[in-house]
């Protein structure tokens, strides 16, 4: 700590900058979809938005890759969860699961569909394996579509 300074200097408390669209458009999907409020302060960073801690130190000299977890991104009027919020949740605190298991898992990360032995309603639901939460998946009639990240998908080999 410099002489002058005081500690409540170095943390300043951030503001959302989410316009009013794009908080209905999160509070109707947490509202849905989550069965916790997430504490925090939601920030957008173009379409993208994300959850911050309620006071920050002050990062503005900083780069920084990501300042907080990742929540989703807003495309023409509706969210679309993140896969980081889908593993940052523990089943208990979503509303609606759904558990895939071997045979379905190496479909899902190779990038494929999986096709459902029940009719779910359509929906956003967390993926789980072995009960722990990987991503966020659309639920159209028996389809799980995929959203597991490109970039990450791999092929199980046998």
């Amino acid at each position: 700590q410099f002489r002058g300074e005081n500690k409540a200097s170095k943390f300043k408390p951030s503001k959302s900058n989410l316009s009013r669209e794009q908080l209905s458009l999160w509070q109707d999907f947490e509202k849905k979809h989550l069965k916790i409020n997430l504490p925090g302060i939601l920030q957008t960073f173009g379409d993208q938005l994300y959850l911050l801690p309620e006071v920050l130190p002050d990062l503005g000299k900083l780069k920084i890759a990501r300042n907080g977890l990742h929540l989703g991104t807003f495309k023409k009027k509706r969210f679309e969860p993140s896969f980081a919020l889908g593993l940052a949740l523990k089943p208990s605190q979503v509303k609606q699961s759904i558990e895939i298991h071997q045979e379905d898992f190496v479909k899902y990360v190779a990038g494929e569909t999986v096709q459902l032995s029940e009719t779910l309603s359509n929906g956003w639901y967390q993926v789980l394996v072995g009960g722990n939460g990987l991503g966020f998946a659309k639920v159209t009639g028996n389809i799980l579509k995929n959203y597991f990240p490109k970039g990450l998908r791999f092929k199980v080999k046998n």
